[in-house]
């Protein structure tokens, strides 16, 4: 932090003389925000530089060299570009989840108010077809490298297999209850389906159109994700809170892996690290080992993910079981 003080210091006196660029002028704002407490809200980025800074801080500990060289990297900004005006609601239930297929760059978002899949040209920003036929629109799932799109569907227990250059729906299996949670079996080509009214779980073959297992749940289920490496699901259970591991072929629960936050809701994988990361409604982002479900970590997040808000968190992937580091910075939207 220190050496980008001394840039914006430079930056401010030489713009008195030789440097008019509004752009400089900016940055030593931001800067000048991040690093005096009582200017943090002198402008919007001045808080997630802020963030940034102080997570290095805390990852790297007294490595300077190393931190210097991690704020020399370059980052990615997010700009908003537009908006996509879609249908109005019919009724209740607004959107859900929504995920993009790569290779057509097209978004599909579960309008669960109008029992459709709506579809979006990501790049030309335009509403592009209305699929029907998904009553109370819930899971939406893109698995990579695959011309298919996925879809459950609440209201008639069913999931729907979608092309998703034509937007048109090409296979639907009924698997009873009320189907939300999806995750993708890369090398099976299958899709578990988590049912929320009968705390089940059903693995479906898209291409023979049928269901090749059921399991039944300890608890209510929410995000699920499928762990490649080590040939798995994992669902998050409510309540007990617990994540449960999933069998790729049977659909049985094998192990249980309990979770000291209440809620666990979003759920997703460092495979690299093997590690799984667990985003509680009580606001306690979890850290567990995926080879046996231990707790390494967790921390507590300034908003629980089912309530309003924007939060960065930055976190270090590689967790030692005696250490815990992250940065957070959060603000309310209005």
């Amino acid at each position: 932090m220190a050496t980008w003080m001394a840039a914006a210091a430079s930056i401010r006196s030489s713009s008195s003389t030789a440097l008019k660029d509004p752009a400089l002028e900016r940055l030593a704002l931001i800067v000048h925000g991040a690093d005096v407490v009582a200017d943090r809200e002198i402008c919007p980025e001045a808080a997630g530089l802020y963030a940034i800074a102080r997570g290095f801080a805390l990852v790297q500990g007294e490595d300077d060299h190393r931190k210097v060289e991690l704020g020399c990297q370059r980052f990615v900004s997010l700009e908003l570009r537009g908006d996509v005006q879609l249908p109005r609601h019919l009724g209740p239930g607004g959107f859900d989840h929504g995920d993009i297929h790569a290779s057509t760059g097209r978004v599909f978002i579960a309008h669960t108010a109008n029992g459709t899949i709506e579809v979006v040209d990501g790049e030309r920003l335009e509403h592009l077809a209305t699929i029907n036929g998904c009553a109370e629109a819930s899971g939406v799932l893109c698995p990579p490298s695959t011309d298919l799109v996925i879809a459950a569907a609440r209201g008639s227990g069913s999931v729907l297999f979608i092309d998703p250059a034509a937007c048109a729906v090409t296979g639907t299996v009924e698997v009873g209850g009320k189907p939300n949670g999806l995750a993708w079996d890369a090398h099976r080509r299958r899709v578990l389906v988590a049912d929320v009214a009968g705390n089940s779980v059903s693995i479906v073959d898209p291409i023979g159109g049928r269901i090749v297992s059921t399991g039944s749940l300890p608890g209510r289920p929410r995000w699920t994700v499928h762990d490649l490496e080590r040939d798995q699901f994992l669902v998050n259970i409510r309540e007990p809170p617990m994540v449960a591991v999933v069998d790729s072929e049977t659909a049985a629960v094998i192990e249980t892996w309990p979770t000291s936050s209440a809620g666990p809701h979003g759920l997703d994988l460092d495979i690299c690290h093997g590690r799984a990361f667990v985003a509680c409604d009580a606001g306690q982002l979890i850290c567990l080992d995926l080879n046996d479900g231990s707790e390494l970590a967790g921390l507590k997040s300034p908003v629980s993910p089912t309530r309003s808000g924007a939060t960065l968190t930055l976190l270090r992937s590689t967790w030692p079981s005696a250490a815990r580091a992250s940065s957070r910075w959060s603000r309310r939207t209005r």
